[in-house]
């Protein structure tokens, strides 16, 4: 029995090591699941984000298995597990900046036509405004069409050859690029939204000439209505605009990893 044992010893070594290799790969594409438009949304069922992520766990690891398995210590495991897990998030964050553009875009339109509170508390989060929610969802329909999750798995495979499995992330150069592309996040919101600034804008300036022409009249009780009805006329014309050039402005928000 000793003999039979002994004789399958290192099969079970490659077995466990194998194991911890397709746990490390998991750890860093949970981050990524977690966070991906559509799938990495509150609405969507833990075990969904869990069972894509054993998914895709699948379809990655054969082809970024290593060539000999490595032999982590169970102390380096843990450490192992940390950075790929830190690598993952990010590769997520990059995703989800494409999602931040319009939630912030839509916050803008509602705040400068009154549309804020229009249709009471938002259906994706409390957090967000209907306008901000209508861009969100119609922003990851586009980004489910066009396979965001394909784009995923392969920026997933793509990552190691940048950074290999167990190497830990490049912080300075990642912490440059989030900046850099949060300067972008901002820009391109600024750019969608400006027409219902310059419309908000042009509000405020007459019912300040209204106000002091007459002081008597409630002007913002007779304003609410025309800025409302207003902005839902302009986002009835423009979303269509806005959507297509949110797409084109942000379809390189994951480049740091080699997408």
């Amino acid at each position: 029995m000793d003999t039979l044992l002994a004789a399958f010893a290192p099969l079970f070594g490659i077995a466990s090591s194998e194991v911890a290799s397709v746990v490390a790969v998991f750890a860093r594409i949970s981050g990524l699941a977690f966070l991906i438009p559509g799938i990495g949304e509150q609405t969507v069922s833990m075990r969904v984000r869990l069972a894509v992520a054993i998914a895709m766990t699948l379809v990655v690891y054969p082809a970024v298995r290593p060539v000999s398995s490595p032999s982590w210590s169970t102390a380096e495991l843990f450490g192992v597990y940390g950075r790929e897990a830190i690598i993952g998030l990010a590769i997520g964050i990059s995703f989800r900046l494409m999602i931040f553009t319009l939630q912030l875009a839509g916050s803008m339109i509602a705040q400068n036509t009154s549309i804020a509170q229009l249709f009471g508390q938002s259906v994706a989060s409390d957090t967000q405004t209907p306008i901000s929610a209508l861009l969100t969802l119609a922003g990851i329909t586009i980004a489910l069409s066009l396979g965001v999750h394909v784009d995923a798995v392969r920026t997933i495979i793509g990552s190691y050859d940048m950074l290999a499995l167990g190497h830990g992330l490049p912080v300075k150069a990642f912490g440059i690029w989030l900046s850099e592309s949060g300067g972008d996040v901002f820009r391109v919101a600024l750019s969608l939204s400006a027409p219902f600034i310059a419309l908000g804008m042009a509000y405020n300036l007459i019912i300040g000439a209204a106000n002091r022409a007459m002081p008597q009249l409630m002007v913002a009780f007779v304003g609410a209505p025309a800025i409302t009805g207003a902005g839902i006329l302009l986002l009835a014309l423009s979303i269509g605009f806005i959507l297509e050039r949110w797409r084109a402005a942000t379809i390189d928000f994951s480049s740091f990893f080699g997408y």
